[in-house]
């Protein structure tokens, strides 16, 4: 059974998929979209071979997408469980010939420079979405490729936008509060002075005035 992270992961992507899932691991993600049904193919990617491929899952060894062609007719990439910094980079990186549609993205940290970087890289962000595992919020962002303009919100800057995330701001799904309440709360304990503190308060004025 996928993690509730993987799982939230995985419902976002579209039936009848070519996927590639880069920095697949043990697979498991790759496997249960197989197994599911939902993807007419998965190709599992990693930087070093440290796993045996699983039955009818295609695995290939490689920094990034650089393994992929555009023969293999991929168009869903997943990058999960890395940094934003890190995930912006093989976003960035891609191959030219490649006809990716859709980009499911979740970052461990960095979540604003992920979003931030967007824009340089020919995407525009399309949803997001917040999910809690195990006493930990985790973004999942999807982005397609195309320009899109940046979102304001009154009371709030572009930093604060990038932060909390331009798609859960329109959206306000449950989670965003609480997310945000358990940031003020350990900001308050350990930076009471700061401007982080100071970003979550906004934020969450923002939430319960609207």
């Amino acid at each position: 059974m996928l993690s509730p992270r993987l799982a939230a992961i995985a419902s976002l992507v579209p039936e009848g998929s070519v996927v590639a899932d880069v920095g697949a691991g043990h697979g498991l993600l790759a496997d249960a979209l197989l197994r599911s049904g939902r993807c007419l193919r998965v190709i599992a990617l990693d930087a070093s071979p440290h796993e045996l491929p699983q039955a009818g899952l295609d695995r290939r060894w490689g920094d990034g997408l650089a393994p992929l062609k555009p023969e293999d007719g991929v168009d869903t990439a997943i990058v999960a469980g890395l940094g934003g910094a890190a995930i912006a980079g093989i976003v960035g990186r891609r191959p030219s010939g490649l006809t990716i549609l859709r980009w499911i993205l979740q970052p461990q940290t960095e979540a604003a420079l992920l979003r931030a970087s967007l824009l340089g890289s020919g995407l525009s962000l399309v949803d997001e979405r917040l999910v809690e595992d195990a006493g930990r919020f985790y973004p999942i962002l999807v982005a397609s490729p195309g320009a899109g303009a940046p979102a304001s919100f009154p009371g709030l800057t572009a930093e604060d936008v990038l932060e909390a995330g331009p798609c859960l701001l329109r959206d306000r799904p449950r989670e965003l509060a609480a997310a945000w309440e358990r940031q003020r709360e350990r900001l308050a304990r350990v930076d009471p002075a700061g401007p982080a503190l100071a970003r979550a308060e906004r934020i969450l004025a923002y939430l319960k005035g609207v």
